[in-house]
C-alpha cells in the first residue's frame, strides 16, 4: 500500500492521466479493502474499472490464470481504442 501512496503522490501530472485505469483487488486481501480502490478513478480522464478477484493481496501469484485472463481481457477491450478518450 505504501507503494500505491508513493505512486499517487509523485507519478501523476496535475491534470491527471489520459488513459484507462483498472484497479484490481483481492476479496481475501488482508491489506487493502476493495472499496479503497475507487479513488484510482480520480487519477484519469479515461475510463475506470474496479475488479475484485477471489484472491489475496497478490492475485498474479495465487491465481495466475485468473489474473492473466483479466489482464488479457482488459487489453483486448482496449485494442484500437488508444487515443479515443479525452
Amino acid at each position: 500500500m505504501s507503494q500505491d501512496v508513493r505512486l499517487a503522490c509523485h507519478a501523476f501530472p496535475a491534470a491527471g492521466l489520459a488513459c484507462p485505469v483498472t484497479a484490481v483487488t483481492g476479496r481475501e486481501d488482508a491489506f487493502v479493502a476493495a472499496a479503497s480502490t475507487a479513488g484510482w478513478g480520480d487519477v484519469s480522464t479515461g475510463p475506470f474499472h474496479a475488479v475484485t478477484l477471489p484472491t489475496g493481496h497478490f492475485p498474479y501469484r495465487s491465481h495466475p490464470e485468473s489474473f492473466s485472463a483479466l489482464l488479457l481481457g482488459e487489453l483486448d477491450h482496449l485494442d484500437g481504442a488508444y487515443g479515443r478518450f479525452p
